[in-house]
This record gives structure tokens, C-alpha cells and sequence, in this order.
């Protein structure tokens, strides 16, 4: 990997995720490259296929761009979500989606997610990032990617099988799923490059939240291809 010493993106973990509060944290490119071996590899171990949905409810912490780029390494189709939103627009999403996986945090899981569960029959696996250990349907993050391997070779991919479901706003009716197929990163590089004029020695502030398309596209994508 070209740039694989230089920073990816840096971080400033919340008072439950590991690493002092406040205490900014710079990821490597390879840093970044082994953890999403290790996520794929976790989902691996759990069973979970090519094509099985993954949403991610998370603030900006440094385990949702591992959640999504690993969890697309394993060729299954990523929803990031709004971690404003409440109980009813997550159910709502999770439940046109298939959702078979959700990755979130120990505050959020049982304020938005866990009484609306039942709507979820696919729901089979809820990673929680901050927890030191499995819970009651629950998995701990961290004992999951401690036992995984840093090793990953991504499979064979069709530049047109499905990446991404995002979802329109739903202000005025029931949200809708737009898929973005794995190609879409040309796109997201391109204008990335010449769009923004994205340089190596850059740093670049994504204001949207990753649960919008502009916070994938660009907060997520744009800044990480062809490193």
C-alpha cells in the first residue's frame, strides 16, 4: 500500500471507547487496513454472508469507518445510520432493509433499538463497540476482534453487486432504500480528486454524518481509495 505509514483519519474516542477522553488518536492507513480484515474475518466467524445487510448506528467514532469498510470487504450491503434518529426511523429503515446485523454502542442499542427487536426477525447479530463483554443478544466488539485474524483476502466482486443502501429522508412518506452498487467508488474517487481537489497532505473535515450519503460518499470513501 502506497501511503500505508500515513494517517487515514484521526480520531477522539468518547469516555467508553478505549483511549482517555479527549485524547486524539491518528489511525494509519494500515492500522486501518488490518482492523477491517479483522471486522470481515469477526463477521465471517459469526456466519454472516456475502449479501447480508449490516447497519451501523454510531457516532463518529473510529469503529464505524472499520464497521463499514470491513463489513464491505465481506461483500455485504452497508447501511450506516443517522445516530440522531430515533427509535421509530431506525426500526423503520432496519425493517426495509432486512438488517441482519447492527453494529452500535451500549447507550444507544437499548434507547433506540432493543424494545422495537421484535420487528426484527432478521436481526440476528448486535455488535455493542463499547462492551468488554457478550450481553443478553448482545456481542462485545472487542472480544470479537481480539479473536479475529488481521488477515482477509476480499472476494471476487461484480463492479454492479450492491455496496450500499442508503435511505431518502422520509419527511414526506415512508423513507426509501437507494443502493449504491460497489462501482460507485469510481465516482466518489473522481470527484473526491477533482470535486474537492482532495491532496495527499490534506485534511479534510466532512461536516455531513455518515449516516447521510454525503457523509459516506465523501466522509468515508473519497478520502480512503487508492492510498
Amino acid at each position: 500500500m502506497r501511503l500505508a505509514s500515513r494517517t487515514a483519519f484521526a480520531g477522539v474516542p468518547p469516555p467508553r471507547l478505549p483511549g482517555p477522553p479527549g485524547e486524539r488518536r491518528d489511525y494509519s492507513y494500515r492500522e486501518l487496513v488490518l482492523a477491517t480484515n479483522r471486522l470481515a474475518n469477526a463477521l465471517q466467524s459469526m456466519g454472516v454472508k456475502s449479501g447480508d445487510n449490516v447497519f451501523v448506528l454510531l457516532g463518529r467514532a473510529p469503529e464505524l469507518y472499520v464497521a463499514v469498510l470491513g463489513a464491505l470487504k465481506m461483500k455485504c450491503v452497508v447501511t450506516p445510520l443517522f445516530s440522531a434518529f430515533g427509535p421509530e426511523p431506525i426500526a423503520t429503515r432496519m425493517e426495509i432493509g432486512d438488517a441482519r446485523v447492527l453494529v452500535t454502542t451500549e447507550t444507544l442499542y437499548p434507547r433506540k433499538v432493543e424494545a422495537l427487536r421484535g420487528r426484527l426477525p432478521r436481526l440476528e447479530h448486535v455488535i455493542l463497540v463499547d462492551a468488554d463483554q457478550d450481553g443478553e443478544g448482545t456481542r462485545s466488539w472487542r472480544k470479537l476482534m481480539q479473536a479475529a485474524s488481521d488477515a482477509f483476502e476480499i472476494p471476487p466482486t461484480d463492479p454492479q453487486e450492491t455496496a450500499l443502501l442508503h435511505f431518502t429522508s422520509g419527511t414526506t412518506g415512508r423513507p426509501k432504500g437507494v443502493v449504491h452498487v460497489h462501482e460507485a467508488v469510481v465516482t466518489h474517487y473522481a470527484t473526491g480528486l477533482y470535486a474537492l481537489d482532495l491532496h495527499e497532505d490534506d485534511r479534510f473535515w466532512c461536516t455531513a454524518d455518515p449516516g447521510w450519503v454525503t457523509g459516506t460518499s465523501y466522509g468515508v470513501f473519497a478520502t480512503k481509495e487508492d492510498r
